[in-house]
């Protein structure tokens, strides 16, 4: 058997070359891809970020333009719409059930006092009061539409200063006080126990709503009982006043005060009793006895003295004697809210409104 000589295969040889060539060229390849990945990678990364923030800011702010455009639109909205029924309110007394709804949302000032706003709600509170009553009692509807406005916002002003008048005074109100006042008002009711049904009726309001309204009798109540002066005076009435200042004389020569009344006084509700009139306060005794009533009465400056002079009033002819007298200011209610109203700022917005559209109406006018 002849063996053959062996012999490199070139063809064998070659591809192992060629195969050898492209295992480095791959990894070649490889080393600098990877090389490429490890230098651009962060730097791509970067870029991503970037890009990224980029289009979250582009977002974000189109959101924020819209939400502007549209808060802008609301607040025009809004102002516009204030100012609309604002002016109804204080130049036409737009109190139609929508304003009175609408009250809530648009807090209108009505007035100024002091340092606090009176907002159309509360005015609005004591239209509904006075006009529920009105209807319930038969009543006509009033001629002078801006007089009974006036007259309200006066009663509103007189409330919010007698607030401040008991805060300033340290005079504060407790329920137990606030519930003793609604109990004393219903005790005239025939039957107490219908007491809210008569309040829906003759003021459309619940108990809570009402005794809000009870609170401010009440504070004038404690104000005049705890810093408002007040005497206690005795007195004798006559009709002749010659015959009054003959009793004068002889009340301030010292005569028995009690044998003057029995002998002289013509009060028949008074005279069995010396005379006594109780505790009265200034605005009681103007209102009740005028004013020459109310300076002689209160002229009198120490307890058991008798008024140097003879009184006047409607019922006739008074000599009057202080019994005792308690409180700090030697002022009527109605004097003393009136006195700190001209030491604070006031204004009803109602005559400042009018004020202005007829200042506007005579430009044109002119023009």
């Amino acid at each position: 058997m002849i063996k053959l000589p062996k012999f490199n295969n070139p063809l064998r040889r070659n591809k192992d070359v060629s195969d050898t060539s492209t295992v480095q060229s791959s990894n070649k390849i490889k080393q600098v891809y990877t090389k490429s990945v490890t230098i651009l990678s962060p730097k791509l990364s970067f870029l991503k970020s970037k890009l990224i923030t980029l289009w979250v800011i582009i977002k974000l702010k189109t959101s924020r333009r819209l939400v502007y455009a549209i808060i802008l639109i609301l607040i025009t909205i809004y102002v516009s719409m204030y100012v609309t029924l604002g002016y109804q309110i204080l130049t036409v007394n737009r109190q139609d059930r929508f304003a009175k709804s609408a009250i809530k949302v648009f807090p209108i000032p009505v007035a100024y006092v002091g340092n606090n706003f009176i907002f159309a709600g509360d005015y609005f509170a004591r239209v509904s009061l006075l006009d529920s009553y009105r209807k319930s009692s038969s009543q006509p509807e009033p001629t002078d539409t801006a007089k009974y406005r006036d007259d309200i916002m006066d009663k509103v002003i007189f409330t919010e200063t007698l607030r401040q008048l008991s805060y300033k005074n340290k005079v504060r109100l407790t329920p137990k006080e606030i519930d003793a006042e609604y109990e004393k008002i219903i005790s005239t009711l025939p039957d107490a126990s219908k007491a809210p049904e008569e309040i829906k009726n003759l003021y459309g309001l619940s108990v809570p709503q009402f005794k809000k309204f009870v609170a401010e009798i009440a504070i004038e109540n404690k104000l005049l009982s705890e810093k408002l002066v007040s005497y206690h005076i005795s007195h004798i009435m006559v009709t002749d006043e010659n015959t009054a200042n003959t009793v004068l004389e002889k009340a301030k020569a010292g005569e028995d005060w009690t044998g003057l009344v029995t002998k002289y006084s013509e009060d028949k509700f008074t005279r069995d009793s010396a005379g006594d009139l109780g505790f009265v306060d200034h605005d009681t005794a103007n209102q009740s006895l005028g004013k020459d009533f109310e300076d002689t009465a209160f002229g009198i400056t120490e307890p058991e003295k008798v008024a140097d002079k003879v009184a006047k009033s409607p019922y006739g002819f008074h000599i009057i004697k202080l019994l005792e007298k308690k409180g700090e200011i030697n002022m009527g209610l109605i004097d003393w809210v009136n006195d700190y109203k001209s030491k604070i700022k006031v204004i009803n917005y109602f005559h400042s409104a009018e004020s202005s559209k007829t200042k506007i109406i005579n430009l044109f006018k002119k023009n």
